[in-house]
């Protein structure tokens, strides 16, 4: 019900029917019906029985273990408390459906001849598709079982099965299909495997299986926890910082619920702590690493304010960057038609964005307190990891300088060389780039290639075709369910679309209604207009009923056309009175008749005819069509137009009063038809919002043009790749899909920024030795957070629920990628086109438009310099004197002056471009002293959170 759309018609069309018989529930007093005499169409159960071999199931000794079968299901407790019942209370022939009694008392070879009478009648939906009256063979058949409310439960009777339907059919649940599930697990061992599938019992096991893998997530915090520990070198760090974590998540619910007003939460969205688990590790492990790397540079190591100042200036920028693009790419999702998508989009940004602010001002905090009491006490970093290599201070300071070094922007007095680095970091430094320099052609060329590819798979991406699966295919109720679907003939018994065309309704009032809440649907419009009384309309409704009846996309069989005006013609008949009745005598009548008569009572009951205190408000015609549910768009949307037509036909031919009929699936199928294309739609919305705005971070953040194109380039490359993935595992754009698409754009563009970053930081000006330094400083970091990411994804492959086996494999499949995208092509690219010096750079193209505009502004003053000559030169000519007395003389008394005495020098271009560098000079001086102030800032700002 969540997943529909409010502002669909389809969506309309079915929530009225649902406002309007909450209404009349309200409002009406119900008959008392039988019990056990209505029946549910989600409590109707299958036991599907299959021969093991493959062989014929209709031999003597498997008809006998399907007889035994039978009577343990039949003897389970309470079973006798919900079986369907005719009017007599008596369900020997109507609770119970199986064909194995017609063989009871007959030779074996007679079989054939029964299964070829059976197969070509009514019979058929109990024989496999293969099986024909040239083959009456079968492997397979089912048993089917109704059952039905009103129940009675202990001294509680309920009137009919709308009244408290949740509750009668938790009984229902908690009572008797626990019972059927422990007998389904205790079942013997026998040529016979047996089967059982009901909706009730499919959602149970949803349920269960879902909160179940939800236990994984305890293995996925247990694999961060241990990995931070090993990164980090620290119990201390890696505890408060999973602390910090979790406390990100009451602080989220209280913005969620607080301030955003949104009350919709489900399971769904604690699928975000797998996301979050990977984001603040990497958060961490930039923090740390930038901190120890601090601390190689003497003059940062002694002092902790400017320490913290050069961690928090450079960690913080790479951080937001990521945490932006992700908390954004998550953000897009909100603005989806789908109210649980949207609301999980606000989630996980409000969380990521609350994730940052904690990790921004906590963790470093904790990082002083680590330092000062904590590290010295312990373990040191040589000694914890062996591979760490310390250079000594000699050889530091005979090391050659590199003459491409170039000063860093802030703190460029403590850029000195780094006294050591650890192992990771130094196969990143020494042989990684080294090796992508020989083969950088190489590997663009493979990226490339695969790209193509991955675009070409991308593009066959369809929409469902099958039904949606929620559990893996060995599961025992969803091979039922397969086999329920694919294995017989559908029969007059088998789960249906039921479609209900309603009179009396005009609209749905949604104004006031939350869209956060499933429940607040609006409020129901009732046609003033709406009258059936006259003799005309009585007759154009039996006359409508027929030609359903008629309708090949209508079942054939008993009950497929439930049409009050039908039954209450035959009601009058058997009263030995007239139908049509006459204007003034219908609504008496017909109320009599949803008094007195047992079929009338139930169709009351059930809101086919409805009354709010006398006044006739709605009535309905129920059909059971021939579309099957569980289909995909393309299957449903035929149908639902087709009976759209009906009702279009019908107010076309008929007089005002009925010519308002609108129709809408009994359940959740044609409403669900706009659900299906929406996330497509929300998919493509979502991404172009996340890439666009990830584009625009990358470019400020890395202030480069080149560095920036590149790192979209990238993200363009993982996203396609992982889409070529979901084409080659043959997935269809469903619920998972959908969300994917947005949520991999926020991994995809975290270790890419970080390397962006640091590359246009980095100390050097040429190619290789930039890429070279920014994979020193942040190598580790990236692979540390792929790491842990991968880490939370891969315990997800061991969850039941095909939801979250689809997750794991888009999670690792994103950051596969993204590590391979970042640190091969990325890497690659910066080699052979990366920006050298300041080429790219956009300050440089922000200071060439201001000289611009400052030229263009000395032009101005130039010509009007000149005018002023002229006006000058016109007056000089009338005055008589010759020199006009606002003429400004400058006379040169250097002997070596070209200019003679007395003579005026006229301005030069070179003066021109002194004062327009002056200009220049003055501007970059604002923004130095700018820089300047929020250094200072930050420094007050360090040093209270080191008190």
């Amino acid at each position: 019900m969540a997943y529909l759309i409010d502002s669909s018609k389809k969506t309309e069309k079915f929530h009225s029917l649902l406002e309007a018989e909450d209404e009349i529930e309200k409002s009406s007093v119900k008959g008392e019906v039988p019990i056990q005499t209505q029946s549910i169409q989600d409590w109707l159960t299958f036991i599907i029985f299959q021969s093991k071999d493959g062989g014929n199931i209709f031999t003597e000794e498997k008809l006998e273990q399907i007889r035994k079968i039978e009577k343990e299901f039949q003897d389970i407790e309470n079973i006798e408390k919900f079986k369907l019942l005719d009017k007599n209370g008596d369900g020997s022939k109507t609770f119970r459906f199986s064909i194995t009694d017609t063989f009871v008392g007959v030779d074996e070879q007679y079989y054939s001849g029964i299964i070829k009478s059976l197969v070509s009648g009514p019979a058929e939906s109990f024989f496999s598709k293969s099986t024909t009256p040239e083959n009456p063979t079968s492997s397979i058949t089912r048993t089917l079982y109704k059952f039905a409310a009103p129940i009675q439960w202990n001294q509680k009777r309920y009137n009919d099965k709308t009244e408290d339907f949740k509750d009668q059919e938790e009984k229902f649940k908690e009572e008797l299909m626990k019972d059927v599930r422990e007998w389904i697990e205790d079942a013997g061992e026998s040529d016979i495997t047996a089967l059982v599938y009901n909706q009730a019992l499919l959602k149970m096991e949803i349920t269960r299986i879902i909160m179940g893998d939800f236990l994984f997530a305890g293995l996925s915090i247990l694999f961060v926890f241990s990995y931070m520990i090993f990164h980090l070198r620290s119990l201390f760090l890696s505890g408060l910082g999973m602390l910090q974590v979790l406390c990100s998540f009451p602080v989220a619910i209280t913005i969620y619920k607080g301030v955003f007003r949104i009350t919709y939460f489900q399971s769904l969205h604690l699928l975000v702590i797998f996301i979050l688990l990977g984001i603040s590790a990497d958060n961490f492990f930039i923090f740390t690493d930038t901190w120890r790397g601090a601390a190689n540079f003497p003059k940062l190591k002694k002092d902790l304010e400017y320490r913290l100042a050069y961690t928090l200036r450079r960690s913080l920028k790479a951080i937001s960057v990521t945490t932006s693009t992700t908390a954004i790419a998550f953000l897009a999702t909100g603005f989806s038609e789908l109210m649980p998508l949207s609301s999980f989009g606000i989630w996980a940004c409000i969380l990521v964005t609350v994730n940052f602010g904690l990790t921004a001002f906590m963790f470093p905090t904790l990082l002083v307190v680590h330092t000062r009491w904590i590290e010295e006490k312990c373990c040191t970093v040589k000694q914890c990891c062996p591979c760490f290599l310390k250079k000594s201070e000699k050889d530091v300071a005979n090391q050659p300088q590199n003459k491409n070094q170039r000063p860093v922007r802030m703190l460029s007095s403590f850029h000195e060389v780094e006294t050591g680095y650890g192992c990771v970091d130094k196969f990143f430094y020494e042989y990684w780039v080294q090796w992508m320099k020989k083969t950088k052609y190489l590997m663009i060329l493979i990226s490339t290639t695969y790209f193509i590819i991955s675009i070409i798979l991308a593009a066959n991406i369809d929409s469902l075709t099958e039904p949606e699966e929620f559990l893996p295919e060995d599961n025992e109720i969803m091979r039922a369910v397969d086999s329920v679907r694919n294995d017989f003939i559908q029969g007059p018994n088998d789960r249906a679309i039921n479609v209900r065309f309603i009179w009396g309704i005009e609209k749905l009032d949604r104004d006031g209604a939350s869209h956060w809440d499933p429940e607040d649907r609006g409020t129901i419009v009732w046609d003033d207009k709406f009258s059936i009384e006259t003799k005309k309309k009585q007759e154009a409704f039996v006359s409508f009923c027929d030609e359903l009846l008629e309708d090949s996309n209508v079942r054939t069989g008993e009950n497929t056309v439930v049409c009050f005006m039908k039954d209450f013609k035959q009601w009058l008949e058997k009263k030995g009175q007239e139908f049509p009745v006459e204007p003034t005598q219908f609504l008496p009548k017909l109320q009599e008749f949803t008094e007195t008569d047992n079929t009338g009572i139930s169709l009351r009951n059930d809101h086919f005819i409805a009354f709010i205190e006398n006044d006739l408000k709605m009535v309905q015609v129920k059909i059971v069509s021939v579309a099957m549910p569980g289909r995909p768009r393309s299957y449903m949307l035929p149908f639902q137009e087709y009976f759209d037509e009906v009702c279009k036909n019908f107010n076309k031919n008929n007089d005002d009063g009925i010519n308002n009929v609108f129709q809408t699936s009994e359940n959740l199928f044609w409403p669900w038809v706009d659900t299906e294309k929406a996330f497509i739609t929300n998919a493509i919305q979502g991404m172009a919002i996340a890439i666009s705005f990830a584009f625009i971070v990358l470019v400020l953040a890395t202030t480069n043009l080149v560095i920036g194109s590149l790192s979209a380039l990238t993200i363009a490359y993982i996203i396609v790749s992982v889409m070529g993935v979901m084409k080659l595992c043959d997935w269809e754009f469903g619920v998972t899909e959908s969300m994917a698409c947005v949520v991999l754009i926020g991994f995809s563009v975290d270790y890419v920024v970080h390397l962006g970053g640091y590359y246009t930081e980095a100390l050097h000006s040429d190619r290789f030795n930039r890429i070279r330094d920014a994979l020193k400083q942040v190598g580790k970091s990236i692979f540390g957070g792929a790491v842990t990411t991968l880490g939370a994804g891969i315990a997800l492959f061991f969850c039941k629920a095909i939801f979250f086996q689809k997750f794991a494999i888009l999670i690792t499949s994103t950051i596969s990628f993204s590590l391979f995208y970042t640190l091969v092509f990325f890497v690659s690219c910066c080699l052979l086109v990366g920006p050298e010096g300041k080429t790219g750079d956009i300050k440089v193209y922000w200071r060439k438009l201001s000289n611009s505009c400052c030229k263009r502004k000395n032009g101005e003053k130039e010509k009007e310099k000149e005018k002023e000559k002229e006006n000058i030169g016109n007056e000089k000519n009338e005055n008589n004197n010759g020199i006009h007395p606002k003429e400004c003389k400058i006379e040169m008394n250097d002997k070596n002056a070209s200019g003679k005495k007395g003579e005026m020098i006229e301005p030069t271009k070179e003066v021109v471009d002194v004062e327009s560098s002056s200009e220049n000079r003055q501007l970059i001086l604002v923004v130095q002293n700018f820089i300047n102030y929020f250094d200072e800032l930050l420094l007050d700002y360090f040093k209270i959170m080191k008190k």
